[in-house]
C-alpha cells in the first residue's frame, strides 16, 4: 500500500519538535482550528497528548471564518503563546476558503 497522510499523532509529535528544535525555550504552543470540521476534536486531543510528551503546554484557539481569525491571533498573543501550529484538515491552506458569515 502507498499513500499519503497529513495527520498521525508521528506527524504532530514531529510538527511540535521542529518548533521546539527551532524556537530556544518554547513552551506555550497554540492550535488554530475551525471547530466546525470533522478533525478539529481529534486534532486537539492528538496535539495535546503530543505536547505534554514533548514538556510543551498547548492551548487550542478557534477560527470559523477568516473574520474570526485576527481574534483567535489576539487571544493567542495575550495567553502567551510563543508559536502557533494549525489543523492539516485543509481550509487554513485552502484557496477556496469557507463563505464568510
Amino acid at each position: 500500500m502507498t499513500g499519503l497522510s497529513h495527520f498521525g499523532k508521528d506527524l504532530v509529535l514531529k510538527r511540535l519538535q521542529f518548533l521546539k528544535d527551532l524556537i530556544p525555550g518554547l513552551s506555550r504552543v497554540g492550535l488554530l482550528v475551525n471547530p466546525n470540521t470533522e478533525v478539529a476534536t481529534l486534532y486537539k486531543r492528538v496535539t495535546d497528548t503530543a505536547a505534554v510528551e514533548l514538556g510543551l503546554e498547548n492551548q487550542t484557539f478557534e477560527a470559523r471564518s477568516l473574520e474570526e481569525l485576527g481574534r483567535a491571533f489576539d487571544a493567542m498573543v495575550k495567553a502567551g503563546m510563543q508559536a502557533v501550529t494549525i489543523n492539516g484538515e485543509g481550509w487554513f491552506t485552502s484557496s477556496e476558503l469557507p463563505s464568510r458569515t
